[in-house]
């Protein structure tokens, strides 16, 4: 642990992968955008991660706004469902206002967040400089190879993305979607009456509450690309209930 945190300096194991494919139900197992990619992580690794991943989880409550519910200590989706039928069920008692659900998923969110947004948002967080040297080491160098039929590929440089697989992973995840979160909360132009539930979200699933949707959702739209230009992240997905 020293080694890593005083000398950013890690085991070649502990940046190699082997990423195994595990197909999603009731796909077609011949396009290969139907199977998630999981990544086998040396041990040691694993542990190592786990610790940070612990001290890091801490401190995440602190930071990220109670409607993300997500990976985070005491937090659980129930939260996110009883606060949107609230939401739903005080807009039909209010038929005059014109209101809209908007539902949003990130394209492989895991594989594609960039490193450098990532470690921007660590080093605003004012972490201690070891905790931020072993991040740091940690996503400098990293390499996978493909598990496939029994075979692995030439090894692959990696140079964005978190692995599915490690501890710290979904905690990096929320903590860059969190940047997104803020910016819709503080955005003047998507307000409405329920100011303090204008989004849910569990993990990389958003719910954002609208009213006025035809003009606020091209908004939203507008905001949530330029996030992605920067994130590395590309939301799909989009779907509206009126």
């Amino acid at each position: 642990m020293n080694e890593v945190m005083l000398k950013k300096r890690i085991p070649k194991a502990w940046s190699e992968a082997y990423i195994t494919l595990i197909p999603k139900e009731d796909t077609d197992s011949h396009q290969v955008n139907n199977y998630r990619p999981i990544s086998l992580l040396n041990a040691d690794y694993k542990f190592f991660a786990s610790i940070l991943a612990g001290r890091l989880k801490r401190y995440l409550n602190n930071f990220i706004h109670v409607d993300q519910n997500g990976f985070l200590l005491k937090r659980q989706i129930k939260h996110n469902i009883r606060i949107i039928l609230d939401t739903l069920e005080y807009y039909e008692a209010h038929p005059e206002k014109q209101t809209a659900l908007m539902f949003l998923d990130a394209q492989k969110a895991f594989d594609n967040v960039s490193w450098h947004f990532m470690l921007l948002q660590l080093a605003q967080m004012g972490f201690g400089k070891n905790f931020t040297r072993a991040i740091e080491t940690i996503y400098c160098e990293q390499t996978a190879r493909v598990l496939i039929n029994g075979e692995l590929t030439e090894s692959i440089d990696i140079r964005k993305g978190t692995r599915q697989g490690c501890p710290l992973s979904p905690l990096w995840f929320v903590l860059t979607l969190e940047v997104l979160n803020r910016c819709i909360r503080e955005d003047k132009r998507n307000e409405n009456e329920k100011e303090e539930y204008k989004l849910q979200a569990f993990a990389d699933d958003l719910v954002f509450i609208l009213e006025d949707p035809l003009e606020s959702s091209c908004k939203l739209i507008e905001r949530i690309e330029e996030y992605g230009k920067v994130a590395g992240l590309k939301l799909i997905k989009i779907k509206q209930r009126y």
